[in-house]
């Protein structure tokens, strides 16, 4: 009797704990209100996670940018500073063009060195640091152009390649920039060099101080940068 008694207790307990299947059993899952909550949230959760990265993206770019920049100026600066204490005397200076879409900005002619010793000013001695304009702004160059005669060539040929002597006068007047400069790409085109001092140079101002009254010749130079959005 008791064992009996047990498996019919354990039946009822079987039949009690069976889910039911008929028209009143709750299906399990969420209901289309829930699902739409569930998927606004998750919407705002992924478009603030969205604005929260390219905010960080667009201050990396600019950082980036700047930090581009900064070591641009820092390597002109060096640059320019090297050439210009090294030479022997600055002539003819021109400012800033009048036009800002001049292509022509601002250009200074150096005696670069004394090389034959004569201490004359010969047109291979002779160095045009200018800054050239662009419509876009990574051909905004300042370079720096000179003569680079052969190395084989003996004193005889430099000095009979060079002419006579520029004078003082001649080496300071603002005409011999551009009588320079069409030396190098007209006669002496052959024996003309250039390097690229630096790039994206949008605008540019030269200013030159020397006579009698000055106990130091100083040359001021003031550039502007552009560099995607960053300008300096």
């Amino acid at each position: 009797m008791r064992n009996r008694t047990t498996i019919d207790n354990l039946a009822c307990r079987r039949r009690r704990r069976r889910p039911q299947t008929g028209a009143g059993a709750r299906a399990a899952g969420f209901t289309l209100m829930e699902l739409v909550l569930g998927m606004c949230v998750t919407a705002l959760v992924m478009a603030a996670l969205a604005a929260l990265l390219g905010a960080v993206a667009q201050g990396w770019e600019q950082s980036g940018q700047a930090q581009s920049s900064s070591n641009a100026i820092v390597q002109t600066h060096v640059r320019v500073q090297r050439l210009v204490k090294g030479v022997r005397q600055i002539g003819a200076c021109r400012a800033k063009a009048a036009d800002v879409t001049a292509t022509d900005q601002s250009a200074v002619l150096l005696w670069r060195a004394d090389d034959n010793g004569d201490y004359r000013i010969q047109l291979s001695e002779m160095a045009l640091l200018e800054c050239r304009q662009s419509a876009q702004p990574q051909d905004c160059l300042m370079q720096v152009r000179s003569l680079s005669y052969p190395s084989h060539w003996t004193a005889a040929q430099r000095a009979a390649e060079d002419g006579d002597p520029v004078t003082t006068a001649e080496f300071e007047d603002d005409a011999s920039i551009d009588m320079f400069r069409n030396l190098l790409n007209g006669d002496k085109a052959l024996y003309a060099q250039t390097t690229i001092v630096a790039r994206n140079v949008t605008a540019s101002d030269f200013r030159h101080t020397d006579g009698a009254s000055a106990t130091r010749p100083t040359f001021h130079y003031l550039l502007t940068f552009k560099r995607g959005s960053v300008t300096e």
